[in-house]
């Protein structure tokens, strides 16, 4: 895979691992993942590449991102009240 460009790269670690945050300058668009604390910096820079590129094109294309569960309505029953 071609490397995008520049990308831009916060890494800090997280007990056993790397919480690692790629930026596209172009875009401002960024993914978060987590890699294993003995990841190379080489996997590291493959993987937020192609975490971005995935994301630049999920975008393009209009495609809703994968989220967690939808809130509920104020007409549907549910825990709590929304304010």
């Amino acid at each position: 895979m071609a490397l995008m460009g520049e990308i831009y790269l916060e890494i800090v670690p997280v007990d056993k691992a790397l919480r690692v945050t790629a930026v596209d300058p172009q875009t401002g668009l960024e993914v978060v993942f987590t890699a294993p604390s003995n990841a190379s910096r080489s996997r590291i820079d493959r993987v937020a590449s192609a975490k971005l590129k995935a994301r630049i094109e999920r975008e393009r294309s209009g495609s809703a991102p994968a989220t967690g569960p939808a809130m509920p309505s104020a007409s549907q029953p549910g825990r709590g009240k929304l304010v």
